[in-house]
């Protein structure tokens, strides 16, 4: 079993090696909840979980988690816990929602990109105040990334400096890959002209067509609900 289907030797998948391959994306929230209450059902039994534990609550903020990021989240809340056991040894064994909480924020999960990074990206420095456009902007970003609490990704062709043609095409379509496998995703397209290679010399223009395709192709690419 492996998530990182794209590293493996393509000889490997060839017919005949692996008649059946299936994909297990995230987890949705009823799922989540689910392996929160797997994770934690040893707690429960030993009487260690505080009542205060709504795992409907864990599970609504812990969109883009894997199972294995959750599982993290609960061993985080659960040391938490031993660390207050440790400094006092009256203290009772119980984690606790602020366990949960603190463990949460210490753990981000794997294709989540934060908010600062699209503010230390794109907020222009040396600069007093923004232009009204570009505040605009900026807060449109951060109120849908926020809003949606999932994937928000950003393309540029800074990312793929040094990259092959090939090298371009399969960055720019795991970026989609990832996102198509949230139910809300946000995808920024940064210069656009130079993700495609755009030059202009007079009348004449040329472009990338593989990168163009790609684009387009994935653009245009519907998700079933």
């Amino acid at each position: 079993m492996t998530n990182r289907k794209e590293l493996m030797d393509p000889a490997l998948l060839r017919p005949g090696r692996f008649e059946v391959q299936i994909e297990v994306g995230l987890p949705d929230e009823e799922g989540r909840e689910e392996i929160f209450s797997i994770h934690t059902r040893e707690m429960r039994e030993n009487g260690i979980l505080s009542t205060d534990v709504n795992l409907k609550e864990l599970a609504a903020n812990t969109t883009r988690f894997s199972g294995a990021e959750i599982a993290g989240v609960v061993r985080g809340a659960a040391s938490y816990a031993l660390e207050r056991k440790y400094a006092d040894a009256k203290e009772p064994m119980i984690v606790t929602r602020k366990d949960f909480v603190d463990s949460l924020i210490s753990i981000s999960p794997a294709y989540t990109q934060s908010e600062s990074h699209i503010v230390s990206q794109y907020l222009p420095t040396n600069y007093f105040s923004l232009t009204t456009d570009h505040e605009s902007i900026i807060t449109s970003l951060l109120e849908l990334s926020s809003s949606i609490q999932s994937q928000t990704a950003v393309v540029t062709a800074s990312n793929m400096i040094g990259l092959t043609d090939f090298g371009k095409i399969e960055y720019i379509h795991q970026v989609f890959k990832d996102a198509f496998s949230s139910s809300h995703s946000l995808i920024v397209l940064d210069d656009v002209h130079r993700l495609v290679e755009y030059v202009q010399v007079g009348d004449r223009v040329s472009v990338s067509h593989s990168l163009m395709h790609v684009l387009s192709t994935l653009l245009s690419y519907s998700i079933s609900p």
